[in-house]
């Protein structure tokens, strides 16, 4: 398994991007979920659009073997070929079992504390009929609920396995030893 940088997605993926495109009807893009947008071939919102969209962004593809079905059956379904477990990675799909057809995000940044133990975990996700796009970064272990009437099944694994990676504590250490620099000189 090889290893890369992962950039986590923190605000709404632009309109028109292919990735949240239907590839139904001629709109040329890459999503294989029905159109929500009848004026532009827009996927969203939709969890399970969404999950695939971002998932085809972060591994650089237009097409993935994910299930063309409602989130609760995403689990469950391993003919994807794809590894699945209960601790969350970067860039996994969780998935939820929910009142209704169950929910899908992916997992964009994983809180730690000195021991390395997860503390809390980031995820980006759509809802149908709902929000185009949700970032929320209040996901609490050990059972990973968004909402009250949902329960986690579990996370798809990428078939890249992302380093974790603080953008912000790495920009903030480059800035001091910037400033200690010149200082000295």
């Amino acid at each position: 398994m090889s290893s890369s940088i992962f950039i986590p997605r923190t605000t709404s993926p632009p309109e028109g991007d292919p990735y949240w495109i239907s590839n139904r009807d001629n709109w040329g893009g890459y999503n294989k979920y029905p159109i929500q947008d009848s004026s532009n071939g827009d996927t969203l919102p939709n969890c399970t659009a969404y999950a695939e969209g971002r998932w085809m962004e972060i591994l650089n593809l237009t097409s993935t073997p994910l299930y063309l079905a409602n989130a609760n059956l995403w689990y469950g379904h391993t003919q994807d070929g794809y590894a699945r477990g209960q601790e969350p990675k970067l860039g996994a799909i969780i998935c939820w079992d929910t009142d209704s057809m169950g929910h899908v995000g992916i997992v964009e940044k994983i809180g730690r504390d000195v021991n390395g133990n997860i503390t809390v975990i980031h995820v980006s996700y759509s809802a149908l009929n709902g929000a185009r796009f949700t970032y929320r970064n209040n996901i609490y272990p050990p059972l990973y609920k968004y909402k009250n009437n949902c329960t986690l099944q579990g996370f798809i694994y990428s078939p890249v396995e992302f380093l974790e990676t603080d953008y912000a504590a790495i920009l903030a250490a480059a800035q001091r030893k910037r400033k200690k620099f010149r200082r000295q000189y």
